[in-house]
This record gives C-alpha cells, structure tokens and sequence, in this order.
C-alpha cells in the first residue's frame, strides 16, 4: 500500500536555522503566522527548510526577444536558469574519494535548495518533483558510497549515516514507497547507535511515521508517539530545530485529530524542554506554545472553517471574546492577526469580520495595549482596508523594467493579468510563480504575467538575476527610499504576508488579491473569462 508519509523534517539536520516562511511582512519584529492549509501534494524537499509548497512541470526555454512589450527581456530576473542545465549536477563517479563525496553531499544539497525555491529551470510540478527525486537518488548513492569507503573514521561515518538518513526521507517525502519503506527500517536501524546524534535523528524520522499512521487511521493509538515524545524530553543534550519542528508537526497533528490530552502532553514537553533554549528563535517559540493553551477553542473552530461542521459568527464572537477577557499581549495581536490572514478568503465573510472587528476594538485605542502592539494593529489593518478598496479600482503601473527600461502598462489591457509580488530574500514569494506559469500556458492569449519585485538590495537582486531568467517581465520601484515592504504599490493592494498576487482584469481594474500558498488562482481567472469571454 502506498504510504502518504508525513516526514515531519524531510531529512535530518535539514532545519538549523531555520524559521516559518509564513510570517506577515506588515513589520520588522512580528510574525502573524497563518494556519498550514493541509495541503499534500509532494513538493521537492529543501535541505535547510520543511517541505515546500507544491512545485511545478517541463522546463520551457529562455524566452527569445521578441516585438510583444509585455513580453520579457532577454534577462529579467527569474525562474529559467541561464545554464543550460537545469542543476549543473552529475552523478558523483565510482571512484570518487572521501573527500570528494563530502563535498558531493553539499552540491546536494546546494541543488535541493535552488529546486525548492523556485530558482530553477524547472517550471512544472512533473519536472521538478522528478529532478527532486533523481538530486536525492544521486545524494542517497553518495552517501552509501561513503559508508562503504575503507578507514573511514567515526565522525566522517556518522555525517555519511546522517546524509543517508536525509535523502531517503527527501525520496520517501516525494511518494517514493520503496524509499519509505528504507527509511523505516534504517531509522529503527540507528535508534541502537552509540552516537547520541544519529539516535536522535533517529528519532526524529520515527516520529514521522507514527504521525503518519494516525493521519492515515491505520493507528488508533498515540502511545508510541507518546514514548517517543518522552524520549526527547528525557534526552540529556540539547536538542535542535529538527527535533523541535518535529514535535510541532505532532503537537498540530495530535489536535487536527482530536487527540487532545496527546496533544497536550506534547505541548508540554515542547515547553519543558525547549523553553530555556539557547537558540532565542526556539525559546521563544516554545514559550508562546506554552501559553497557546488559551487558543484551543479557536483553534478547533479554524479546523471546521470551510467544512460541514463550521462554526457561525455566533460562536467565533464567543471564543474571541473569552479570548481577549484574558490578559493581552503580543501573542493574543499575532495569533489573531494570523487567523485573519488564514481566514480571509473562507466562504463566510461573517466570520472574518468578526475577527478583523475584535482586531481594532481590542487593539486600538485602549489603555491597556502597549503602543508597539497597538501601532502593529493599525498598520495590520490599514493593509486589510487597502486590500478592500482596492477591488474594483483601476490600476496603474509606472515602474520600470528590471533592466530600467520604460514598461507600457497599457499593453496589457484586453489581458488578465497575474502579478506576483516576490523579493530574493523571501523564497516563499517565488513559489506560486511556476504555477502562474502554466495558468499563462493554458490560457494562452487571455492570461499574461507582470511581476513586482520588492528588493531594497541592489546587489541581491543583480546576483539573483545573474543566474536566473524569466519568462515574463517583471518591474521594480525606482525610489531606493520607498523599496521593500514600503513599496507604495504594495501598501496601495495591502501586501500583508507571501506569497502575495494581485489579478488585474482585461480593463486594467484590481479583481481580486490573494494570498499564502493555497492560492485559488484558477478559479477566479475561469470564473472571470467566463463572465467576459
């Protein structure tokens, strides 16, 4: 039976580092994080990052000058890598030495990365989750490589055990069974090693498959999980940001499900544990976990939101007004500010007014709300009434071309245009672009794509464009002083978090914004060319 598998790290040691790409851009210092959408499509599984949004299929060549003006400039700034190949990455050859296999593991990993976000030649889900899965056969065979190598000393082992760990649960978060069923084994393999990493690591994967098993009903029962859990809590080192995404999944997990005294358990060892980190990222985090207790009836209510069961205002106005009778801080402003953003595009308005109305009564104007949080609530909302007026306006674009070159906006008139708004410092603002790309392709002649970039780097970006093209134009504000998240195109559509796209109808007229990952793009665009053909 083919497994679903639910990798809670897609590799070990894959997340060092690393941080939500779901956080609002609306200020410097707080992070409105949006419910995960569920979605399980495969996507190809970044060394340093949780797996990514859906990805997208066959490479098309860079695009050729040509007459159109809203065609893209020979060098534009995005997806089609100027290399002719795609990743650059050969298989490692059969002699290779130690040394060179290390090295192997990290242009791995380099190729992984650049898959994952978006910056690649890569422009349909077919293709990239196929490149995905021939750069992780190719780390797997390297890895092997290494262990089998002789005199191969235990630290080097160890990184080659842990690399094999990797690139079996990149292939088994790819849909690959045989690989799943590889990693399993392996895993339980190394819960007997005597380097206290590996058995960690190990750990780590199982937990992945013990969420798994509950996601799919073949388990009925948390007690494994749980004793994995206490492995954790019990451990006498202190653990990393994979151990600790991990158990996050399961705490998310756990209550999606309704096991609620597991997920409990859960949410306390992440608080035990992880409270007093010495990394101030996972500190914190844990932390707000630990005072997130306060959150679990809105949490079930966004659970049902969309579904058969859902909640009605009634009941939203309820749980938000036990909410805020509690003491507010920062964490009350951002959980609520993210489950507005999550909730936006739901199918009851009602709702969402009920929580962009607790927003300002709460926040604004009161006495008890330290001014940061409450200058944050009005920049919040200022976005969300920006994104409101917007609708139905026309739009006008007087920015110029990557390259600096005048773009005429008219030309797109009679089109429906898609317009992402991306910056290289945020991967996640590139990934709904391939999937542009094939709405562009399929509705050849009424679809095209003008993107916005958001760069305050000069040299960021000439380096990003350097190595990718694009096959569309994209336009950039010229004002160094109004660059960024202050970019007034952005404030005038309410840029609120990534990804973020408008879609400008055949008039020139903002017809909807969107935003997160789990864009409805083809809906509306069907919808809109239906009623205009």
């Amino acid at each position: 039976m083919t497994r679903r598998l639910i990798i809670t790290i897609v590799g070990v040691s894959l997340l060092s580092g690393c941080s939500s790409k779901t956080d609002d851009v609306t200020s410097k210092g707080t992070k409105y994080q949006a419910a995960d959408s569920g979605d399980e499509t495969p996507a190809a599984p970044a060394p340093d990052a949780p797996p990514a949004a859906p990805m997208t299929a066959n490479a098309p060549s860079p695009a050729s000058p040509t007459s159109d003006p809203t065609a893209a400039p020979a060098v534009d700034g995005m997806l089609d890598a100027s290399d002719p190949a795609p990743t650059g990455l050969a298989p490692l050859a059969d002699d290779a030495s130690l040394e060179t296999t290390l090295a192997y593991f990290e242009k791995t990993n380099d190729a992984l990365r650049q898959l994952m976000s978006g910056q690649s030649a890569f422009t349909t889900q077919a293709a990239q989750i196929a490149e995905a899965k021939r750069i992780s056969a190719e780390k797997l065979a390297a890895a092997e490589h290494a262990i089998a190598l002789p005199d191969i000393q235990p630290a080097t082992l160890t990184v080659a055990r842990r690399t094999k760990l990797e690139a079996l649960s990149q292939l088994a978060g790819l849909q690959d069974v045989a690989a799943a069923e590889q990693l399993e084994a392996y895993a339980t393999e190394l819960a007997a090693s005597d380097d206290p990493d590996l058995v960690n690591d190990s750990r780590v994967v199982r937990l992945g498959f013990e969420l798994d098993k509950i996601r799919t009903g073949q388990s009925k029962s948390t007690d494994q999980l749980l004793a994995l859990v206490g492995e954790f809590q019990a451990s006498d080192r202190e653990l990393g940001m994979p151990a600790f995404y991990a158990l996050q999944q399961s705490f998310g997990v756990l209550s999606q499900y309704d096991y609620n005294d597991a997920a409990r358990a859960v949410r306390d060892a992440i608080a035990s544990k992880f409270a007093n980190h010495s990394d101030p990222q996972i500190a914190g985090s844990a932390k707000m976990m630990a005072a997130a207790a306060k959150f679990d009836n809105l949490d079930k209510l966004h659970a049902n939101l969309g579904g058969e069961e859902a909640a009605g205002a009634e009941q939203w106005q309820a749980a938000i007004d036990e909410l805020v009778a509690q003491p507010i801080d920062v964490s009350t402003f951002q959980y609520l500010a993210g489950l507005a953003l999550s909730s936006e595009g739901s199918a009851n308005p009602d709702v969402v007014k009920v929580i962009y109305d607790a927003i300002r009564k709460t926040f604004i104007g009161s006495e008890n709300v330290a001014p940061e949080i409450a200058a944050e609530a009005e920049a919040f909302l200022a976005a969300s009434d920006n994104r409101r007026e917007a609708i139905g306006q026309p739009l006008d674009i007087q920015y110029p071309d990557l390259a600096g070159g005048e773009l005429d906006w008219n030309a797109f008139r009679g089109s429906i245009v898609l317009m992402p708004f991306w910056t290289t410092s945020r991967p996640e603002s590139l990934q709904i672009i391939p999937g542009l790309q094939e709405l562009e392709k399929e509705f050849e002649g009424k679809v095209k794509i003008l993107g916005v970039n958001l760069d305050d780097s000069d040299e960021e970006l000439a380096e990003f464009r350097r190595r990718f093209r694009s096959t569309f134009p994209n336009v950039r504000n010229p004002d160094r002083a109004s660059q960024g998240v202050r970019d007034p195109l952005a404030t005038q559509l309410g840029l609120a978090s990534f990804p973020f796209a408008a879609i400008v109808d055949a008039d020139g007229n903002v017809a909807k914004i969107l935003m997160g990952p789990q864009m409805e793009i083809r809906d509306v665009i069907t919808k809109m060319i239906e009623a205009k053909p």
